[in-house]
């Protein structure tokens, strides 16, 4: 029973980000952009705090039917489009897009 074995070698120091002999390295992992404010991006971030401005002067007013909407589509629908939304335009080519037949294309 070798309970107690002292190991004699020495770690080997390795620049940071260096793999052992015989294993892959790993790519490094990307850093997170956050949101891409592009103009378009922030025109509609803008638009929508109107929209809620709008809807709350309009609750100050006294408004039941205008304000409600005006919130629940400046909250619910502009704001979350205009984080999520991407720029239309041609997508970039991939393998698999490439190869697999359009739904209803006759082919």
């Amino acid at each position: 029973m070798e309970r107690n074995v002292r190991r004699t070698e020495k770690p080997v120091a390795r620049r940071r980000g260096s793999a052992p002999a015989g294993k892959p390295t790993r790519a490094p992992a990307p850093q997170d952009p956050g949101v891409d404010m592009e103009p378009r991006r922030l025109l509609m971030l803008l638009a929508s705090a109107a929209v809620i401005a709008a809807g709350f002067v309009a609750l100050a007013l006294g408004s039941t039917t205008l304000a409600p909407i005006l919130l629940v589509f400046g909250y619910m629908g502009a704001i979350p489009y205009a984080l999520i939304a991407r720029r239309r335009g041609p997508a970039p080519p991939s393998g698999d897009a490439a190869e697999s037949p359009r739904v209803g294309s006759g082919g």
